[in-house]
């Protein structure tokens, strides 16, 4: 698909400088550093390219063996498929080699770098990240406030995300043939929607487990009403007499009420909440500030219990998220 075809309906960026390569990748995606990784600086870099309102859709190559560094996404999901061709992709502390059948997720937040062989062809999909979490939320039906953190490593052979591989492919293809696809707003809608959906339920992530269980009953207005609260509050001192007065049940209701639909106490439920904070802080806030900083800033005093329940809840230790800020 990629090669040399004729792709009318989209737009062709063709360079064969190193420099010029780096500003128009810059263009479409963010900022980044592109290195000759052979004795060459030449290139002959080749990108499809076709834009959606929440969703870009490219097809790539550098034709040359290079390494790409960018910042962070920030504001959106970055999908790298290789249709042909290798790239060894470094994600965080997590090495994967992409190939025909593998591909890599890049998360807005975290480190990444990539090295692209010289016949390295990729499809890549961009997702807005806004427009994701909103369909998350859609779907759960409630707010979004944590990432949504996908495993870095897909395996596009079999399964849902076999499938969603070919509805990117597929999509391509009738962009391709029928212009007139991307202008109809309903088309499209259903289009990013069934894209979006599809990922959410294929690639694991923080809410695939929600996603896939049965659907369960809607929550009280009082237990949304706290819920609400307690993520527009996360900082204030919270008290379970704050939440009954506010919600105007008594206090056994409302913990009867948090066990049945959230499976957790209002408290646990608010701790869980500031542990989202932390780990947040954890990857965004100025080094100036130490894993204890923040831990305290979002109220966990007992260090060496915050330490074991942000690993077991996250998969890796306060200090090695910190460790992983981007220099800046």
């Amino acid at each position: 698909m990629l090669a040399d075809d004729q792709l009318e309906n989209f737009t062709l960026l063709h360079s064969a400088s190193l420099e010029e390569a780096h500003d128009l990748v810059t263009g479409i995606f963010c900022e980044h550093r592109l290195l000759p990784l052979g004795r060459s600086t030449q290139v002959d870099y080749r990108h499809w390219v076709a834009a959606l309102p929440s969703i870009g859709l490219s097809l790539m190559k550098y034709g040359a063996h290079v390494r790409v560094e960018p910042r962070e996404f920030q504001s959106f999901y970055l999908i790298q498929v290789p249709l042909a061709g290798t790239s060894a992709v470094l994600c965080n502390s997590t090495e994967i080699m992409t190939h025909p059948g593998r591909a890599s997720v890049h998360s807005p937040h975290g480190a990444m770098a990539m090295d692209w062989s010289a016949d390295c062809h990729k499809a890549v999909v961009r997702i807005d990240r806004a427009a994701l979490e909103r369909h998350l939320g859609s779907l759960l039906g409630e707010t979004v406030h944590a990432p949504i953190a996908f495993d870095p490593d897909m395996d596009i052979r079999h399964g849902m995300a076999a499938t969603w591989m070919r509805t990117v492919l597929h999509l391509i293809g009738e962009l391709q043939h029928n212009a007139e696809l991307a202008s109809s707003p309903l088309v499209v809608g259903h289009l990013e929607q069934m894209l979006m959906s599809t990922l959410l339920h294929a690639q694991p992530n923080r809410y695939r487990e929600r996603l896939l269980a049965p659907p369960q009953r809607l929550a009280p207005r009082h237990i949304r009403q706290a819920e609400e609260f307690m993520h527009a509050n996360p900082s204030r001192p919270i008290s379970i007499d704050d939440l009954t007065r506010l919600t105007g049940v008594s206090g056994r209701t409302l913990y009867g009420g948090f066990q049945l639909f959230c499976g957790k106490t209002p408290m646990q439920y608010l701790r869980d909440i500031r542990m989202e904070q932390a780990r947040c802080d954890m990857q965004t806030a100025a080094p100036t500030f130490t894993v204890t900083d923040i831990a305290t800033k979002w109220g966990f005093y007992q260090l060496g219990r915050f330490a074991a329940d942000y690993k077991a809840r996250f998969g890796e230790s306060p200090s090695v998220t910190r460790n992983a800020l981007p220099a800046r």
